[in-house]
């Protein structure tokens, strides 16, 4: 499983509205277009340190920052690589 898969499935396992994989581009927004809001995105950012096993930076903590969906796999991807982890599957 690649981080966008990771990303993807953990997403449509915190979201309360039927939404399906194909609905996910790079630049659907999390907030305007799936709802998240603050604590549906900490779920969500929980569920992927679940899937990983490892912690994950505060980069990807700023839903400030966070925009798109390619906004939070490339935080997830920069967060590994400088914990120089593995993802685990």
């Amino acid at each position: 499983m690649d981080i966008k898969d990771i990303v993807r499935t953990s997403i449509l396992e915190c979201i309360h509205f039927n939404m399906s994989e194909a609905d996910f581009s790079d630049e659907v927004r999390l907030g305007e277009t799936i709802g998240l809001d603050s604590i549906s995105y900490v779920q969500v950012v929980v569920t992927i340190e679940d899937k990983i096993g490892i912690s994950l930076s505060d980069e990807v903590l700023n839903i400030y920052e966070i925009k798109t969906f390619s906004d939070l796999c490339r935080a997830v991807e920069k967060s590994i690589s400088e914990g120089d982890k593995t993802v685990q599957t």
